[in-house]
């Protein structure tokens, strides 16, 4: 076995996740993890030789190859509060199925003349529904005729089962059992073709109704009891009693985009240069480690690096980190759990120009430190001394 030595400085703060660690209070893990060496030496093979096939060959090198870890002296950890802005994903569009008699869980069925889609408005958990086209409401013994419906009710469920004629837009239990291979396929696209023409036709105006300031649309109350039933603009809605929420909602909380949030990071700040080995086979292209010469950052794209050195040695100092049993930690030392490929790991698993597959491609190790003395701690911040 020969060893491939970096050397590598970092001008600025390194920040890397403790894995599994929850990312509202994002610990920073204090060394480089060897699938963050593996994962930066793949991406710059691919980013320099211009191929995607290049990565691939370079993951197969390096996917088992073993990784140790030399700490400078010290290493300053700060923590910080952070205001940022997360991804909200917003209310979605989707069919939850086709049917001429919809009926709910809190006795309200609405009748349509002919076959119309049943849309629902939010994620996992729904928001309400919309039905298109010209329909009869009926709650209790009263019925009223409307155009364009949304139930807006949170509580209120389409019920799927045991409905007259709602039949979902896919393969069910039946059509499995009855159908052939090809006459099931066959299903499968009528069904898709079938879809994606309601969703032509009706999820735009939807959208475009749910997103605009309605607070100056004309209201008027066509029923009101359990339920009250309203028009708004040119849409009819169904809300619980003597609520009309729709048109007062905040267009803020139905759109998607980006929300503020606040969160814990910490950041690593390193006394000296860190020192990292991969060992590798005799038989390994030296040619590999010029793509180790060309890292910008590890981890993090905002943890840049600079290397300073890259060579082949046939040893590794003493005092290297490396994975070990739990078992084996002596007392005192701060434990790190890092990623690693498994063996069973493959390119397509970590490229991200491919689809993934299920598979985690990553196991977990354990990496330990030594401290020479106690930490220097501050309200926000410690320094950790290396033996």
């Amino acid at each position: 076995m020969k060893w491939l030595k970096l050397v590598v400085h970092f001008p600025s703060f390194y920040s890397y996740r403790i894995p599994e660690y929850s990312s509202q209070y994002a610990l920073a893990l204090p060394l480089v993890a060897p699938s963050t060496i593996k994962l930066a030496i793949v991406s710059t093979a691919i980013r320099v030789g211009g191929r995607v096939e290049e990565g691939r060959r370079i993951f197969d090198h390096f996917r088992d190859a073993k990784v140790g870890i030399k700490l400078p002296d010290a290493i300053a950890i700060n923590s910080v509060f952070i205001k940022r802005l997360k991804k909200k994903e917003g209310v979605s569009i989707s069919i939850e199925g086709v049917g001429k008699v919809i009926q709910t869980d809190k006795g309200i069925t609405i009748y349509t003349d002919t076959e119309m889609p049943v849309f629902k408005i939010g994620g996992k958990t729904p928001r309400g529904y919309y039905i298109p086209g010209k329909a009869r409401v009926q709650v209790g013994e009263n019925t009223v005729e409307v155009s364009d419906l949304i139930i807006w009710d949170k509580d209120l469920k389409i019920i799927n089962k045991n409905s007259r004629d709602l039949r979902p837009l896919k393969l069910t239990e039946e059509d499995k059992k009855n159908l052939s291979k090809q006459e099931q396929e066959q299903k499968k696209r009528e069904l898709k073709t079938q879809k994606e023409r309601f969703e032509k036709e009706y999820r735009g105006k939807l959208g475009t109704f749910l997103f605009r300031y309605k607070r100056k649309l004309p209201v008027s109350t066509l029923y009101s009891g359990d339920f009250t039933v309203y028009t708004l603009g040119e849409f009819a809605v169904i809300e619980p009693k003597n609520k009309q929420e729709l048109r007062f909602e905040n267009i803020s909380t139905l759109a998607s985009g980006f929300q503020e949030s606040f969160g814990v990071r910490e950041y690593v700040h390193f006394s000296g240069s860190v020192e990292i080995y991969i060992g590798l086979p005799d038989n390994t292209p030296d040619c590999l480690a010029k793509y180790a010469t060309q890292i910008r950052y590890l981890g993090t794209s905002d943890s840049i690096v600079y290397v300073k050195t890259v060579e082949w040695v046939d040893d590794v100092p003493q005092n290297i980190i490396v994975p070990s049993n739990i078992s084996d930690v002596p007392t005192g030392a701060y434990i790190y759990p890092v990623k690693d490929f498994s063996e069973k790991a493959t390119f397509d698993q970590i490229n991200p120009y491919s689809p993934k597959t299920a598979r985690d491609p990553y196991i977990t190790k354990y990496y330990y430190i030594r401290l020479s003395r106690r930490p220097i701690e501050g309200s926000n911040w410690k320094v950790l001394f290396i033996s």
